[in-house]
């Protein structure tokens, strides 16, 4: 009988160890990794999830969610990597109506190519497109709008000018308002050589 105890005992010993042993392996250190990949994630470090399809229980759906987040998060930040250095051809991949910060990011891209092609029509000569504020805050729309309106204002002084009319008074809006300040050079000058004609 003193056999059969120890017989037991040893096979209790070796069950425990053996239990011990695959919950390490299936659970403790699937679980380990997954919080060290949350921690790496929540640091900013977006990490390449491997996920290990297949398996079927919660750590398996846990990775599986953790890749997603990761996978998401890079494509966020490849999008704004690329607004950052002035790319504007990049692609948000809105999850889901709640995904907010996609939408947010999404939008803030569609906004900055619309000001990129104002800019550009702009910087084309075209000064007939309306400039709409985006909120009362619209930093861009506001700036838009006051060079609009200032090369409105040195176009009509130019066709003034264009007409022979010198009696326009151009006043630099700074120091450092070549335009307005050649305008305004331009006009004195026109105006010394109209007396001197006379």
């Amino acid at each position: 009988i003193f056999q059969s105890i120890i017989l037991f005992a040893l096979f209790l010993l070796l069950t425990f160890f053996t239990i011990s042993f695959l919950m390490h392996v299936l659970i403790t250190k699937p679980v380990r990794h997954l919080v060290l990949l949350g921690q790496q994630l929540a640091a900013g470090n977006l990490v390449q999830i491997p996920w290990k399809s297949g398996q079927g229980d919660e750590i398996a759906i846990l990775s599986s969610a953790f890749s997603r987040i990761s996978v998401y998060l890079r494509n966020l930040a490849e999008v704004a990597s690329h607004i950052a250095t002035g790319v504007l051809d990049g692609k948000v991949h809105v999850r889901s109506d709640q995904d907010i910060l996609g939408t947010a990011v999404g939008e803030m891209l569609r906004y900055l190519k619309h000001v990129a092609d104002i800019a550009t029509k702009i910087a084309e000569g075209d000064l007939t497109m309306m400039i709409s504020l985006r909120s009362e805050h619209d930093a861009f729309g506001k700036a838009l709008q006051q060079m609009m309106t200032y090369l409105r204002e040195m176009a009509e002084v130019a066709t003034t000018i264009s007409t022979g009319d010198l009696r326009g008074q151009i006043i630099p809006r700074s120091g450092h308002d070549f335009l307005g300040t050649a305008f305004q050079r331009m006009t004195a000058y026109l105006n010394r050589l109209a007396t001197a004609a006379t």
